[in-house]
């Protein structure tokens, strides 16, 4: 069984990097992908391509959506920044 965390993100470069660290042990065991609402920070530099980054219209809902749809776990795990 496959687990996909979905992470929706808005302008979190100041708390971006701390969670990235806390994904790191999972990224060999979960597919990690992050859904940017339009960010006008450095919130997808601090993510560094280390994760794949999709690009959304803002609103959580369709960020989750869109991460949804693009993901291949059979368990999808949602994981906000803030």
């Amino acid at each position: 069984m496959k687990i996909s965390i979905i992470v929706p993100i808005y302008n979190e470069e100041k708390t971006i990097e701390s969670l990235i660290e806390s994904l790191i042990p999972l990224e060999e065991r979960c597919e990690i992908i992050f859904v940017d609402g339009g960010s006008t920070d450095l919130t997808i530099e601090k993510i560094n391509h280390r994760f794949p980054v999709l690009l959304s219209e803002k609103g959580r809902a369709k960020q989750m959506n869109l991460g949804a749809q693009n993901s291949t776990g059979d368990i999808l795990f949602f994981l906000h920044c803030d």
